[in-house]
């Protein structure tokens, strides 16, 4: 199940964060914030669709807390988006966005050169962080131990070595944007990010 953002959702993370570029990281950090809140990221340059662009894998978590249910997402961010002529990130953009009923999000996890591909729905925003950033985004619950993200996070933990992701246009389905991350070092990260889950 995807959890929707809500419009003032968006609204506040505009208000807390200027854009800016994205910071240079070399190998995954993990990052500890107000109420619980982790985050497990590693940044990158890399080629989408023929230009240079930086990108960022993150996991976020939180715990559940009285009156709200923690959620565990993954987030995929790539900039800047004006050179990427010909993908429609409106058709994932905001809350009700079509791409949120489709499984436009393909995770493939490599382990000893086997793949395993994971089809996740997904949303997306225009990024408040990151200049000319745009942010796809898929979650779920916390405490639901077999949901899609966990279960990625799951094979990355059992020593994998590269997770791609791919995010398909909604309108055509040749047209695809795509970052590979290498997975060496993520664990004490990722673990981290899950303790006492």
């Amino acid at each position: 199940m995807l959890l929707r953002f809500t419009r003032q959702g968006f609204a506040l993370l505009m208000a807390l964060a200027p854009p800016t570029f994205l910071p240079a990281q070399s190998g995954w950090g993990i990052q500890a914030g107000p109420s619980g809140l982790r985050k497990a990221s590693i940044q990158q340059e890399a080629t989408v669709m023929g230009a240079k662009c930086t990108t960022r894998l993150q996991f976020t978590c939180t715990q559940d807390s009285p009156g709200a249910a923690g959620v565990l997402a993954l987030e995929f961010t790539v900039a800047p988006i004006t050179p990427l002529k010909g993908f429609d990130f409106g058709f994932f953009e905001g809350p009700g966005a079509p791409a949120g009923a489709k499984g436009l999000m393909r995770l493939t996890v490599t382990r000893a050169g086997k793949p395993s591909v994971h089809s996740l729905r997904l949303g997306g925003w225009l990024s408040a962080e990151v200049e000319d950033g745009f942010v796809f985004a898929s979650n779920q619950r916390t405490r639901q131990k077999t949901g899609p993200v966990r279960q990625v996070l799951n094979q990355v933990l059992e020593g994998a070595e590269t997770l791609e992701v791919a995010i398909v246009d909604g309108r055509n389905p040749s047209t695809v944007l795509k970052a590979r991350f290498p997975l060496a070092g993520s664990g004490p990260a990722l673990r981290s990010l899950l303790k006492g889950l």
